[in-house]
C-alpha cells in the first residue's frame, strides 16, 4: 500500500509540473501587411466578402502598423462573427496568410516593376498606367494567367479580357484604379483580377 502511495504522489507532482513549448519562425521574407493578411483570410470565408472588405478600406498608406491592424479589424468586424474575428485575429498574431501574401509579392517581384501599382493583360504585357493597359488592341482570351487562388472581381468571372492589377488595396492609386475599372465592367468584358504587391 505504502508503494502505491508513493507512487500516486509521484504522479500527481510530475502532472502539475508546468511544461513549456517554445517555437521560433524565422521567416527569409520581410513582415507582410496585416490589411493583406486579414484580406487572405476574408478570402477563406467568401470572395464577395474579400471585396468588399478590399472596398471599405480606406486609403490608409501612411499609417502606423497598429493604426492599420485596428482599421483591419474594424473593417473586418462588419463582416465577420465574433467567433470570426476572434479566428481573425490569432490568425493574424501567428501569422498564418503571410506565406500566402508572400507568395503574392514573389510574383509580381518578377516583373521588376518601379511603380506602385502595375497591370498585366491577356497578351502579357505590363503597364504601370490604367489607360495604358487598357489600349491593349490585342486582347486575346487567356485562362493560362489566370490561377484557382486569385481574387476574381464578382460579376466577372466568365469575362474575356483579363486584367490582373498588382496593388496594394489600401493606397491611394488602388482605390482609383479599383473605381474605374469596376465602372466599366458591364461594358468591357473584364475580368478583373487583383493580385497582392506592396513595397
Amino acid at each position: 500500500m505504502t508503494k502505491f502511495l508513493i507512487i500516486l504522489q509521484l504522479l500527481v507532482l510530475c502532472s502539475c509540473s508546468e511544461k513549456f513549448v517554445r517555437i521560433e519562425l524565422d521567416a527569409k521574407w520581410r513582415q507582410t501587411p496585416l490589411p493583406i493578411e486579414a484580406s487572405e483570410f476574408i478570402a477563406r470565408q467568401s470572395n464577395i466578402k474579400f471585396w468588399k472588405y478590399i472596398e471599405s478600406f480606406q486609403s490608409a498608406f501612411n499609417a502606423s502598423a497598429k493604426e492599420l491592424y485596428n482599421e483591419a479589424l474594424a473593417k473586418a468586424g462588419l463582416m465577420l462573427s465574433s467567433t470570426e474575428l476572434d479566428a481573425l485575429k490569432f490568425s493574424l498574431s501567428i501569422r498564418v496568410q503571410s506565406p500566402k501574401v508572400q507568395f503574392y509579392q514573389q510574383m509580381a517581384d518578377s516583373f521588376q516593376q518601379k511603380c506602385n501599382i502595375f497591370f498585366q493583360t491577356s497578351d502579357r504585357n505590363i503597364a504601370c498606367n490604367l489607360d495604358d493597359a487598357l489600349r491593349v488592341k490585342k486582347n486575346i482570351p487567356d485562362n493560362s494567367l489566370v490561377h484557382e487562388f486569385d481574387h476574381i472581381y464578382p460579376g466577372s468571372e466568365h469575362n474575356s479580357h483579363l486584367l490582373i492589377v498588382y496593388a496594394n488595396f489600401y493606397i491611394p492609386e488602388f482605390k482609383e484604379a479599383h473605381q474605374k475599372i469596376v465602372s466599366m465592367l458591364s461594358s468591357s468584358n473584364i475580368k478583373y483580377i487583383l493580385r497582392h504587391f506592396y513595397q
